[in-house]
């Protein structure tokens, strides 16, 4: 299992290739230490795209990019424009 931080959201990879998200409640970790698998979506051209809050905005992120970032911590997800679309901005 690795367990990773996307800003304030902390993931975790499982062995059997589920990524799962801690869960929030009230915009803090619940105390319980629970975990939710995240769901992906076919975007329509071959790639998984999920939604997820992040610092408040939610943010789609690629299945393939999460797994990226978790065995190369050093890589800023964030760097593509492209990938930080929230639905705050125009």
């Amino acid at each position: 299992m690795i367990e990773f931080v996307i800003k304030n959201r902390r993931l975790r990879i499982y062995p059997d290739g589920d990524i799962a998200v801690r869960t929030i409640y009230g915009k803090k970790e619940t105390k319980d230490e629970s975990w939710t698998v995240i769901s992906f979506n076919d975007n329509g051209y071959g790639y998984l795209k999920t939604q997820l809050t992040v610092e408040g905005k939610y943010v789609n992120l690629y299945r393939h990019r999460i797994v990226y970032l978790a065995e190369n911590p050093d890589w800023d997800i964030f760097k593509d424009k492209m990938i930080y679309k929230t639905y705050t901005e125009n």
